[in-house]
């Protein structure tokens, strides 16, 4: 096998596999494989692919128990393999007082630049439509988060009123659901069957459930952050326990943006109770904090 015959194969490999990222790798190399062993059948031959980095490829070829040629092919290049799209924002969720309540940064960053919009078609949590006690967040592609909020049925009533919505519910219907929605606006390619381009919250009444990349649900016991800065997020959110959620929410989405250049306010939060957004800026943190607990304490006195 020439040079040229094993450039040819790993054309026909990857020409389908344009501005593919980093997660086809497997994929591209999947059809490598299967074309090469459909050519060294016929001569009895096989081969080895010894894999230098992502866009450099020895085959080495053998028949009959002995060494016949080497190849080192860099026609991959060819291939634009980028690691998966970095999540350029921060989604929080909190479990408690029998609700979810949720927060969300508001940059949007494109290349080396950045804004934030605070019109309520660009925030990164949304009501479900069709749901009054279900909401969804979102980090990575806008594109994805425009496709998602405008689904209809994604929770039905008549699901909410078998009291159908439950981790099973998110696992095979939610998920496939967004998969197929996707799909039908060409947001995601029929190739695409493992990885989306976001990962999202999903909060129903107090239930809080992760959908990662892979479309894997985790159903979350506490709280989670997601996307830029969740780490610093959720080291917040772990030592202020006993606080307001939405203080809790703001110190650990302030956390995020102290330590990362992808988050920033104005902080966005709602909560499966009531839906409504509340909008905390640099400028009314002070303030709306204090209206919190304000609330908090008339509330006690008309229970008492």
């Amino acid at each position: 096998m020439t040079q040229e015959q094993c450039a040819k194969i790993l054309n026909m490999s990857t020409r389908n596999y344009q501005n593919y990222e980093f997660k086809k790798s497997k994929l591209i190399l999947l059809n490598i494989n299967t074309l090469l062993k459909k050519t060294l059948e016929k001569s009895k031959g096989f081969y080895f692919l010894s894999i230098y980095n992502l866009h450099l490829i020895k085959i080495i070829i053998i028949k009959n128990n002995q060494y016949i040629n080497d190849v080192t092919i860099t026609s991959i290049m060819r291939v634009q393999m980028t690691y998966r799209r970095k999540k350029m924002s921060v989604v929080v969720a909190i479990k408690e007082n029998g609700k979810v309540y949720l927060g969300a940064d508001s940059q949007t960053s494109r290349g080396e630049s950045k804004r934030t919009t605070m019109c309520k078609n660009n925030f990164k949590i949304w009501q479900v439509r069709g749901s009054k006690n279900c909401m969804m967040g979102l980090v990575g592609n806008k594109r994805d988060a425009n496709i998602v909020k405008l689904m209809n049925n994604l929770v039905t009533d008549y699901d909410e009123f078998k009291g159908d919505i439950d981790f099973e519910y998110v696992v095979k219907s939610v998920v496939p659901d967004i998969r197929r929605e996707l799909r039908k606006y060409e947001f995601l390619s029929e190739d695409d069957f493992k990885y989306f381009d976001s990962s999202f919250i999903f909060a129903y009444k107090d239930q809080l459930y992760y959908i990662g990349c892979d479309g894997a649900v985790i159903e979350i016991d506490d709280f989670i952050a997601i996307g830029s800065g969740n780490c610093e997020a959720m080291g917040s959110l772990s030592s202020t326990e006993g606080l307001a959620p939405e203080e809790r929410i703001i110190k650990a989405i302030k956390s995020s943006s102290d330590f990362t250049i992808h988050v920033d306010y104005p902080i966005v939060i709602s909560n499966t109770g009531d839906c409504e957004f509340d909008i905390v800026t640099r400028e009314n943190e002070c303030e709306y904090i204090k209206m919190i607990y304000s609330h908090e304490e008339e509330g006690v006195d008309d229970e008492i």
